[in-house]
């Protein structure tokens, strides 16, 4: 007696398997994995009779001289019994096994006595009458037919790339909860194996010489026993992840490693690390946008195109040399584009300027400079990646912000925080550097704090709604006796604040 229960691996519902219970153990794993995957428990047991020893008279249609007719038990005319090999033994079964072999080598004759030849070809009337070929359209279809199913790879299956074919095995080889390893992957050939000891699993495909396909020529089945319900996969790359995601993540980029996670054990059934479903979604943002070193090698290059392509438009690049020579290191970037410089001439002389940190593989300091126009519609004006915001790295952009964007407009006035990077290079614009003997580079900048900034940490010190809001108001004021009175009002309040502050706790 023989006992299989059903299991499904897919979320779906659409592929079922048989799977051999043999052992009490495999039972209970059974019922576990069913109660919480919600199995239905279905259950197919076949009963077999032990085999008899055959009779041989009867295998060989023999004829008992004593009886009146012959025995037909087995031989003559009686139907097949299931034993092995018993076809070679009776007569209807070799006859008809004759006559197909007879069939077969006439049909093969007869394509060897033709005497016709490739060189004879009728060739079709309607090609012979006309030279145009204009109403012949061409295929657009694809190049490669293609015959496969889903979820599973058979022999004589045709891939376009090599990278369809592993993703393929990989597919089926989830469905049937089996891993495998590959034994060779080069340019022409792919084979792989089962992971089981002594299971004769194998897929072997290549790529012939005048060939832009790859072809599945061996396929074998398994033979292994599943062990029982595995929570990993070995085959379940982040490789295959990505291309399982690809869309997923492109369509929200801000799919999380977690919710991977919980779509590939719902799908597949099967549990990631977070880190593999961080390398997953890494790679899927890698093939839509590029890698990290690609994107810094192509910024020179992207700049120089888009101000050859814009008029107007300015860029710079700073690099590092590298220990051994070339190549260099880049170490900042500065562009601007032509039409915001020409609006800007039609903008108020006041530019707003500030620094943000960069996210990524590597670490960096973005600096902007954004105007205003009569509408109080914001402009971007100038846009620089730099190491991080110290005095060097402001002075560079400050001082590329003049070259390019101001020109020779006069009275412009930065608003800015109270960094002291930007501080510190807005005196040496007016005033020069005197550590580098550079002149005075800016002399009639104006400079003024944010009041945003200002507020934020006046916020951060009192913590109070009341003071916000009278801050808020004199930040407002435009009438020089009421910003004198609601000065001394703020002074006074922030005064008492920090008195009570400063007063010793009793009790």
């Amino acid at each position: 007696m023989s006992v299989q229960c059903l299991i499904n691996r897919t979320s779906y519902a659409l592929i079922w398997e048989l799977m051999p219970v043999t052992s009490n153990e495999e039972w209970l794993s059974y019922l576990q994995n069913a109660s919480q995957w919600q199995w239905p428990l279905v259950l197919l047991v076949s009963v077999y009779q032990k085999a008899e020893e055959p009779n041989i008279e009867a295998l060989t249609g023999t004829v008992d001289e004593d009886a009146d007719e012959p025995n037909n038990e087995l031989g003559g005319t009686a139907a097949p019994q299931g034993v092995v090999d018993e076809g070679e033994n009776i007569p209807r079964i070799v006859e008809q096994m004759e006559d197909e072999v007879r069939e077969l080598h006439e049909t093969l004759n007869e394509g060897c006595n033709d005497d016709s030849s490739d060189d004879d070809d009728v060739v079709p009337e309607d090609w012979v009458s006309t030279g145009d070929f204009a109403h012949l359209a061409i295929h657009q279809g694809p190049s490669v037919p293609s015959d496969c199913r889903e979820n599973e790879v058979v022999q004589g299956t045709r891939y376009d790339t090599i990278q369809e074919l592993k993703e393929a095995v990989q597919c089926w080889s989830l469905s049937l909860m089996r891993e495998f390893r590959t034994v060779r992957c080069g340019r022409d050939r792919y084979e792989v194996e089962c992971m089981q000891q002594g299971c004769p699993w194998r897929v072997h495909a290549y790529k012939g010489t005048w060939k832009d396909y790859w072809e599945c020529s061996i396929v074998t089945e398994h033979t292994c026993h599943l062990p029982g319900v595995q929570r990993t996969h070995r085959n379940l790359t982040s490789e295959f992840i990505a291309g399982e995601m690809y869309g997923m993540i492109v369509n929200n980029l801000s799919f999380e490693p977690r919710s991977i996670i919980r779509y590939i054990e719902e799908k597949f059934k099967y549990t990631i690390s977070y880190k593999k479903a961080w390398r997953a979604k890494r790679k899927v943002l890698e093939k839509r946008f590029g890698t990290f070193e690609a994107s810094y090698d192509n910024l020179p290059r992207l700049l120089a195109t888009i101000c050859q392509r814009n008029p107007d438009s300015y860029y710079d690049i700073k690099h590092i040399p590298g220990e051994q020579g070339p190549p260099f290191i880049l170490q900042r970037a500065f562009f601007t584009f032509g039409p915001c410089v020409k609006a800007f001439q039609h903008c108020r002389p006041i530019l707003c300027i500030d620094g943000t940190f960069l996210t990524g593989k590597y670490r960096g300091h973005m600096l902007t400079a954004i105007a205003a126009d009569g509408n109080n519609q914001l402009l971007p004006v100038a846009f620089a990646f730099v190491e991080s915001e110290n005095t060097d790295s402001w002075y560079w952009f400050l001082e590329r912000v003049k070259f390019a964007v101001v020109g020779d407009r006069k009275n412009v006035c930065l608003l800015h925080d109270r960094h002291a990077g930007i501080l510190r290079a807005i005196l040496d614009l007016q005033n020069g550097r005197i550590e580098t003997g550079d002149p005075p580079k800016w002399r009639d900048i104006h400079s003024r704090w944010c009041m945003r900034h200002i507020g934020a940490n006046f916020f951060r010190q009192f913590k109070n709604k009341h003071l916000m809001d009278e801050f808020k108001s004199l930040c407002k004021e435009t009438n020089q006796r009421k910003f004198i009175r609601k000065w001394e009002k703020l002074d006074e309040l922030t005064g008492k604040k920090t008195e009570d502050a400063k007063k010793p706790r009793t009790g």
